[in-house]
């Protein structure tokens, strides 16, 4: 059937107020649900944190807003669609979030928390509340954060000391902090996306990388690299933050209840540490070795980075070197709490 062109202009006006009406409907749909986004592999611990904290931002708002998970394999391109509110928000490392803000990047410093209870300590009573104002500089609001496990060394054969990594070819993160570890040790590091690291591992063109077990242990490096050293050098952790706009979108009310029911840093590190008591069990079942340090051999790995650590972060910038000092009262205050 034709239709005029008098009679459409005559129906416009009320085309407009459906338009109208259809519009409001989208963009209420659009307000309730957010679509939170992580890189995390498809199974293990990881996921299940993240799938959680996704779930949980929107039952602890009251209502205010319904979240889901999705997977994004780029946490760049993840941070971007956040800014831009394509995403509302997402679980992203402390590598990815230094590169947007190195203040951030300085986390990732090597030896930079003797242990899990300073770690957790120092970055909710003093580096949060230094961290959100960054962020908001990017379009992101930081709302929690999220647990990853320590970083130790993989390796095609045992490297127990520094001694043994002089020398070696072995994969450098993109981060600032993994190149400076392996240079710091004699080694000749080799940076690598994530995404060549395996082939790189198996065809030997490298002989280790710096990787937290829980993902390392689901990976082929487990097969090509069957050695893993305790070093524990990197307290690896994620942020959870949300496309600022959106945040001050909601009722203080419903802020606070997010803010408030997200799991904490301390209750995910726990579940951290059983998964991966019950992973090394299996990994070690099947031919895998894990090299645990006792104290006077781990202070020999510290001896070889902690002399330089002022000077790597001088090199990111004078407010990362601020940031770097922030984290140093803020350890001697958690020493003070156990006096």
């Amino acid at each position: 059937m034709l239709i005029s062109r008098r009679a459409v202009i005559r129906a416009l006006p009320a085309l407009g107020a459906v338009g109208t009406l259809a519009s409001g409907l989208s963009r209420a749909h659009g307000q309730d649900l957010w679509r939170v986004a992580s890189a995390a592999p498809s199974t293990g611990i990881l996921r299940e944190h993240h799938e959680r904290i996704a779930v949980r931002i929107g039952a602890a708002s009251g209502g205010a807003v319904q979240s889901v998970f999705q997977y994004v394999s780029s946490e760049q391109e993840a941070l971007q669609q956040i800014a831009r509110g394509r995403l509302q928000g997402g679980i992203i490392s402390m590598i990815a979030l230094g590169a947007i803000v190195p203040e951030a990047g300085v986390l990732l410093t090597p030896f930079l928390f003797e242990s899990e209870a300073e770690a957790e300590w120092v970055i909710r009573n003093r580096l949060a509340d230094r961290l959100r104002p960054l962020l908001e500089t990017k379009g992101l609001a930081l709302v929690g954060f999220a647990a990853g496990g320590w970083v130790n060394v993989a390796s095609r054969t045992a490297l127990t000391s520094p001694a043994d990594v002089r020398g070696r070819k072995i994969r450098a993160s993109p981060a600032p902090a993994s190149q400076f570890f392996w240079s710091s040790l004699g080694a000749n590091p080799v940076q690598l996306p994530i995404g060549e690291l395996f082939s790189a591992l198996e065809q030997g063109l490298v002989e280790g990388a710096d990787l937290p077990f829980t993902f390392y242990v689901a990976s082929p490096a487990a097969v090509s690299t069957p050695h893993y050293t305790l070093t524990r050098h990197g307290y690896n952790f994620s942020g959870v933050v949300v496309n600022l706009a959106a945040w001050n979108r909601l009722p203080a009310a419903q802020k606070a209840g997010v803010l408030a029911g997200l799991p904490t840093l301390e209750t995910l590190n726990r579940e951290f540490e059983q998964s991966e008591a019950e992973l090394a069990g299996k990994f070690q079942a099947t031919g895998g070795s894990i090299h645990a340090l006792n104290e006077e051999e781990r202070r020999g790995w510290i001896a070889a980075i902690a002399p330089r650590q002022q000077a790597f972060v001088g090199g990111l910038g004078a407010p990362s070197a601020a940031f770097f000092e922030a984290v140093q009262t803020g350890r001697r205050d958690f020493a003070a709490t156990r006096s």
